[in-house]
């Protein structure tokens, strides 16, 4: 299902599904103190976890929703955020999530990929 998510490209973006190699980006943003204030502690001690939650979160809900987090990089590749829909089970409806590396505040990227 994960080589049936589309990637997306805006004007500044390309937002693709979460990959393995996207580990480490994983780990460093999930451990910035915003994220950690206002979406929580996720328990992504190290690259290990970030794989984990990779497999277990954004992918396997590829495979049961067709929806999830995805990657937002900047056109060279380099991951900025994540961005994507997601099915809570205390929601009927898929909810949007989203995330930004705190170094790419108020340049309107999440703004771009949530659109």
């Amino acid at each position: 299902m994960i080589n049936s998510m589309k990637v997306i490209k805006t004007s500044r973006l390309i937002i693709r599904p979460m990959a393995l190699r996207d580990a480490a980006f994983i780990h460093q943003l999930y451990n910035q103190p915003l994220f950690l204030k206002f979406i929580g502690n996720k328990q992504i001690d190290d690259t290990d976890a970030a794989t984990t939650y990779i497999l277990d979160g954004p992918q396997f809900s590829y495979k049961t929703y067709g929806v999830g987090l995805m990657t937002v990089c900047l056109h060279d590749g380099t991951p900025i955020g994540v961005c994507g829909l997601l099915q809570r089970e205390d929601l009927p409806h898929p909810d949007l999530g989203y995330a930004l590396d705190e170094t790419f505040y108020r340049k309107g990227y999440m703004k771009e990929a949530c659109l």
